[in-house]
C-alpha cells in the first residue's frame, strides 16, 4: 500500500528529519515588526486588552519565527513589553491616594490589593475611532419635529384608537398621560 519497504523507509526518514525552511532572523527590527503585528491583531479583535491577550498573540507570532525553545519566553517578553509600554495606552485608574506599607506591596511596587494582569490597555487608533460616535452622540443641533406636529400625530393616533390621548407637557420634553 505504501509502495514497499524502500518507500516506507523514505517516508520515516522525511518525518524524522524534515527539511525546514529558514525562519525569520529575530533581531530588534523583527521584534518591532512583530510588536506592530500584535498591536494590529489587538485592534482588529477588541477595543481594550490585557497583558494576557497580548502575550497570547505574541506567542502566535513567535511560533511562526522558529525561535529556539530556550529563547521563546525572552522574545515574547520583549514583544509584550514593546506593545504594552510603547504602543498601547494604559486605561489604569489613578491611585486612590492611599499608600500601603511596604509589607503590602509586591516586588514591583504595586499593591497586593490590585489583581495582577487586570490592567486594561487600548491604542491611540482605537481612541480616535471612538471619538466620532461620542462626539455625534453629544450633538444637539440635529433635526427636530415641531411640537404642533407631535400633538397632531398623537391626536390622530388617539382618534384612530391606536394610543390613549396624551398631552405634551410644556415644562418637560416627555409626554404625560
Amino acid at each position: 500500500m505504501l509502495g514497499g519497504p524502500k518507500n516506507v523507509a523514505a517516508m520515516i526518514s522525511r518525518a524524522l528529519s524534515p527539511k525546514v525552511a529558514p525562519g525569520a532572523t529575530v533581531n530588534a527590527a523583527w521584534v518591532a515588526d512583530a510588536s506592530g503585528r500584535v498591536l494590529e491583531a489587538m485592534e482588529a479583535r477588541r477595543s481594550t486588552w490585557q497583558t494576557w491577550h497580548v502575550r497570547a498573540e505574541a506567542l502566535r507570532q513567535v511560533r511562526g519565527a522558529e525561535v529556539p525553545t530556550g529563547q521563546v519566553e525572552r522574545v515574547v517578553d520583549l514583544i509584550v513589553g514593546e506593545v504594552l509600554d510603547n504602543l498601547s495606552v494604559s486605561l489604569a485608574r489613578p491611585e486612590p491616594g492611599i499608600v500601603e506599607p511596604a509589607q503590602l506591596r509586591r516586588a514591583d511596587g504595586s499593591s497586593v490589593y490590585t489583581v495582577y494582569g487586570t490592567q486594561l490597555f487600548t491604542s491611540a487608533r482605537v481612541l480616535h475611532a471612538e471619538q466620532h460616535p461620542v462626539a455625534t452622540a453629544g450633538r444637539t443641533d440635529g433635526h427636530a419635529v415641531e411640537d404642533s406636529a407631535v400633538d397632531m400625530a398623537l391626536l390622530e393616533s388617539a382618534a384612530n384608537g391606536i394610543v390613549h390621548i396624551c398631552q405634551r407637557s410644556r415644562n418637560s420634553p416627555g409626554l404625560r398621560g
